[in-house]
């Protein structure tokens, strides 16, 4: 086992995380930065950017050596990127709704990249998500900043207004070409979504899905395997051939990165969403199951 892998769980049991040493805490942040009417598609040009900017940070995250005209560069994409000691954040204007990228520096178990596209609608899934960051789990980041349902100010596709600010359909949003920026960065990167639910899905409480992926079903099978012991307690565990509405099946990220990454959607239920986002001990759990997950040997 990896020293990472010893040394969060060591962290959980004393009650610490990475936050608790002063590290700022993230959620406030994209909550601060929320913008329900700022949302627009990005330009090709702008996209190719983006997602230039963002696969160089990743690269350089490593090794704690991040690119010096990384500034000036996400600057010109119409991003803000600040440097912290343990991560970069790239995040919207104010004025605009981006999204909210974190890239986190040094040594990871692994390529796990963690994503909430949904961080408001699909309630406490921006909290699960950066809770599971801040833990130290994860080498990217990536959330909405708009809810999914905001109005569009632009759109690229000529459909104005049809999709909203969803981005888990936005092929020319900034958070798709973040995503794809990630990818290109990563050697066989684990793509994980999260997302949420409501009461109208009989026992489930999670259902997991490749989405619009072409992944072998022994890659679907493993996740319900290492994820089973943490969710079992919820209820059961699903896939998208049992519940089709949650399979994700036009997803514009799982689409985009198909043949270059894998990727993992995971609906959870709302109790389920409550007790990882509350409990330090069940969200640790989850955490090292993805973890493990994204370890495995391209």
């Amino acid at each position: 086992m990896r020293a990472h892998a010893l040394i969060i769980p060591l962290l959980v049991l004393l009650g610490l995380t990475p936050a608790a040493f002063g590290a700022a805490s993230l959620w406030p942040q994209v909550d601060q930065l929320r913008n329900d009417h700022g949302y627009s598609d990005a330009s090709a040009w702008r996209r190719a950017q983006v997602r230039a900017v963002m696969a160089d940070v990743v690269r350089g995250a490593s090794t704690g050596t991040i690119p010096a005209s990384a500034q000036r560069r996400a600057e010109a994409a119409g991003l803000v990127l600040r440097e912290e000691e343990s991560w970069v954040v790239i995040s919207s204007k104010p004025e605009l709704a981006d999204g909210f990228y974190v890239v986190r520096k040094g040594a990871v178990a692994a390529p796990l990249v963690i994503q909430a596209p949904h961080a408001w609608f699909d309630l406490d899934t921006g909290k699960l998500a950066c809770a599971l960051f801040e833990a130290g789990y994860g080498r990217v980041l990536l959330l909405n900043s708009a809810q999914r349902h905001a109005p569009s100010q632009g759109d690229a596709s000529a459909h104005a207004g049809q999709l909203g600010a969803d981005v888990a359909h936005r092929a020319e949003s900034v958070f798709q070409a973040a995503t794809l920026g990630v990818v290109d960065a990563l050697n066989d990167p684990l793509v994980v979504q999260i997302h949420g639910f409501g009461t109208d899905h009989g026992a489930y409480a999670a259902v997991l899905s490749e989405g619009a992926t072409f992944q072998p079903d022994s890659q679907l099978q493993a996740a319900r395997q290492v994820l089973q012991p943490v969710l079992d307690s919820f209820g059961s565990l699903g896939t998208g051939d049992d519940v089709p509405e949650l399979a994700a099946r036009t997803n514009a990220q799982a689409q985009a990165i198909t043949g270059q990454a894998r990727f993992l959607h995971i609906e959870l239920s709302l109790p389920a969403r409550r007790v990882l986002v509350a409990d330090l001990q069940r969200r640790a759990a989850l955490g090292q199951a993805l973890t493990q997950l994204a370890e495995r040997a391209p």
